[in-house]
């Protein structure tokens, strides 16, 4: 560290990137990229003629992204946010509406404590519970019967369309705390007072929360933005995505990037959807720092991966297809695999220690992701890749521990 290093920043402890040896050739399974190639028609963007215009900026405004952006997920393009990659989205947020402080889980992607250290955020950490499921009621704040409350002007938060009988509403309301759905007694949430970031599903579990707890959270807290980090989501059995409700609530800010589900992870492209006011002050924030800020030929990239639905989804039930063939692998070997909705599993067993195993499969030519955080310590996150890569990561673990 030099001595001219600004004051502010000479305490920041940087992210630490998943790594990326060079020594000899791996198996990777530690980054969550994609195994497989970018759609046909995102080659084909990167032709001589497109690399030729590199000599132009790039358009500033994105609009040819935006526009596709918007038809491919039914909203406007006033609603749509482009950055270098969805950690810049992240960044922006941050920056935009961290002023009261963001609240997130304590396992989870460690890039959120980075990003809040550099913008001079106040965090609250809320721990998960011992399931690894986030605790929703920590992000609604403190909460009474709507009738006590009826004229208090509060915010009233109900189920909709997950109604049972009243012997089932205990079980029901505590599946509500673990983040499966909204407490089906009719209550009124307080809220927490600051802004809001899940990842869903979460990251390194891999667990999700419903659509229900994510309208939830954004009734509960209507004075502060909930925003939900859907890096994987893409991969969720089940449609996960938060995007249609930002036309409900605006307060509702859903990030994605184009780096997992759509094999670009070197194009560097992520965007953000949410309220058109939200959008603008994130363009403010862009346009004070770098305006051009996604290159002539990512964006090209990113419109044609968006247009090729069918290479989308089909890479998108492969790897549903390996991690389902996966997980049940690693069981039959005695591991304990939490239950995920993204393209990596997250695994600890009794039988080695999860730093051990992370170093005897490099060793052995395997790359996994290590967390030396002590809650976590004796798992693994393994990206699923393809189901030869998924094959050998089994057949080295096997050899490992002597099955």
């Amino acid at each position: 560290m030099s001595k001219f290093f600004h004051s502010a920043y000479r305490n920041l402890t940087p992210y630490t990137p998943g790594e990326q040896p060079q020594d000899k050739k791996y198996i990777k399974l530690n980054t969550n990229e994609s195994p497989f190639p970018p759609a046909p028609g995102v080659i084909e963007a990167v032709n001589a003629s497109e690399a030729m215009d590199l000599r132009l900026y790039s358009d500033p405004e994105l609009k040819p992204l935006k526009a596709q952006l918007a038809e491919s997920f039914g909203v406007d393009t006033a609603n749509v946010f482009i950055g270098n990659g969805s950690d810049e989205c992240l960044n922006y947020a941050f920056m935009a509406f961290g002023e009261d402080g963001f609240a997130f889980p304590d396992i989870t992607y460690s890039f959120y404590k980075v990003i809040a250290e550099l913008n001079h955020v106040q965090t609250d950490v809320k721990p998960l519970r011992a399931d690894f499921t986030i605790d929703l009621s920590d992000y609604l704040g403190p909460s009474t019967s709507e009738e006590a409350n009826a004229d208090a002007g509060k915010t009233v938060v109900k189920a909709e369309g997950n109604q049972t009988s009243t012997g089932a509403q205990v079980d029901a309301d505590k599946a509500a705390a673990r983040g499966e759905g909204v407490p089906i007694k009719q209550k009124i949430y307080t809220g927490i007072g600051k802004a809001i970031v899940l990842p869903n599903p979460n990251a390194p579990t891999g667990i999700p929360i419903s659509l229900d707890a994510v309208a939830a959270l954004c009734e509960a807290n209507p004075d502060h933005v909930v925003m939900i980090d859907e890096a994987y989501v893409d991969f969720a059995d089940t449609a996960l995505s938060a995007v249609p409700l930002t036309k409900k609530y605006k307060n509702l800010l859903v990030t994605q990037t184009f780096s997992k589900s759509r094999s670009m992870a070197g194009a560097r492209v992520g965007f953000a959807i949410g309220d058109a006011a939200l959008i603008q002050d994130l363009e403010t924030l862009r346009n004070s720092n770098n305006p051009y800020n996604v290159n002539r030929i990512s964006m090209k990239c990113a419109i044609e991966a968006l247009k090729d639905t069918a290479y989308f989804e089909e890479n998108c039930a492969k790897i549903r297809a390996n991690r389902a063939w996966t997980k049940a692998a690693l069981e039959e070997l005695g591991f304990h695999v939490l239950k995920s909705q993204t393209n990596f599993l997250f695994a600890e067993s009794p039988e080695i220690s999860g730093k051990e195993l992370y170093l005897r499969l490099k060793d052995n030519g395997v790359l996994v992701r290590h967390f030396d955080d002590p809650k976590i310590t004796n798992f693994n996150r393994i990206t699923i890749g393809s189901r030869e890569e998924m094959e050998q990561f089994i057949e080295t673990v096997k050899e490992i521990l002597s099955f």
